[in-house]
Formats: C-alpha cells, sequence, structure tokens
C-alpha cells in the first residue's frame, strides 16, 4: 500500500494509524465500496475522507477480525480495476 504524506492528508487520516487493528474510521471517512465475503477470505471496505480525498482499505479476515486500514494508493476506479470484477462488488449508497 501506500506511504503516509502529511502534506496532503488531513489530521485526522495521518492519526488513523495503518495496519492497526483498534483504527475506527474518522468522522469524515465514508464508505464507498465494500466486497461480498465468500467463506475463504474475508471483508474489505474501500473508504474515502471526505476532507482530504485520501482512501482507505479496511479488511477483516475470514475469521471477521479486524487487519486495520491500509492505504489505499488510488481512487475507486483503481480499487475495482486492480482488486475485482465490478460484478463482484456492492455500490454503497452515498449519504
Amino acid at each position: 500500500m501506500g506511504t503516509l504524506d502529511s502534506a496532503v492528508m488531513c489530521s485526522m487520516c495521518r492519526a488513523l494509524g495503518p495496519s492497526k487493528a483498534s483504527s475506527v474510521a474518522h468522522m469524515h471517512l465514508r464508505i464507498l465500496f465494500q466486497d461480498e465475503p465468500d467463506g475463504k477470505r474475508g471483508l474489505q471496505s474501500l473508504y474515502q475522507c471526505s476532507v482530504c480525498r485520501t482512501c482507505w482499505l479496511q479488511q477483516f479476515d475470514k475469521w471477521e477480525s479486524c487487519l486495520g486500514f491500509k492505504l489505499w494508493p488510488g481512487n475507486a476506479e483503481d480499487y475495482l480495476g486492480a482488486i475485482y470484477d465490478s460484478s463482484q462488488v456492492k455500490t454503497m449508497p452515498s449519504k
């Protein structure tokens, strides 16, 4: 995944703590996509910060243990193209 860049990230994203299981989404993170778990792998969800537009991937293993947030270096289209066929991903409604 990417590296933290304090010049472009908001203070809440810098404080998120990548790959820490205890990390929780801050108030400006909005879920963009969530895949369907299939029993062989865990769940992962793509979030984007509404302040600095940074994308984060939150992962859970197949036992539903949180693996924390990882910085996603691209955008939502990159996520879909790199990870899944669009028919396998459920778009979350925006609020």
